[in-house]
C-alpha cells in the first residue's frame, strides 16, 4: 500500500477541518455557558423586580395602616371624650334643675 502525496493532504486538510470545528464547538460551548449564566442572572433579577414591587406594595400598604391606627386611635379618644361630654351635659342639666327646685 503506497502513500500517495494526494492523500496525506487529503488527510491534513481533513485534520484541519476537524481542529477549526473543534475549536468552533469549544468557542460554542463557551458562549453557551455564558448563555446560561446569563439566563439564570436574568431569571434572579426578574425575581427580584417581582419581589420588590411586592415590597414597595407591602410599605404602601403598611403606611396607610399606620395612618389608619393613628387615626383610630384620635377616633376612639374622640368617642371618649364625647361620652364624657354627653355625661357632663347630662349631670349638669340635673344639677341645674336640683338648683332651681331647691332654690323654690
Amino acid at each position: 500500500m503506497e502513500k500517495s502525496p494526494g492523500g496525506f493532504l487529503e488527510w491534513r486538510s481533513h485534520w484541519v477541518g476537524c481542529r477549526e470545528w473543534r475549536s468552533h464547538w469549544v468557542a460554542y460551548r463557551e458562549w453557551r455557558s455564558h448563555w446560561v449564566a446569563y439566563r439564570e442572572w436574568r431569571s434572579h433579577w426578574v425575581g427580584y423586580r417581582e419581589w420588590r414591587i411586592h415590597w414597595v406594595g407591602y410599605r404602601e400598604w403598611r403606611i396607610h395602616w399606620v395612618g389608619y391606627r393613628e387615626w383610630r386611635s384620635h377616633w376612639v379618644a374622640y368617642r371618649e371624650w364625647r361620652s364624657h361630654w354627653v355625661g357632663y351635659r347630662e349631670w349638669r342639666i340635673h344639677w341645674v334643675g336640683y338648683r332651681e327646685w331647691r332654690s323654690h
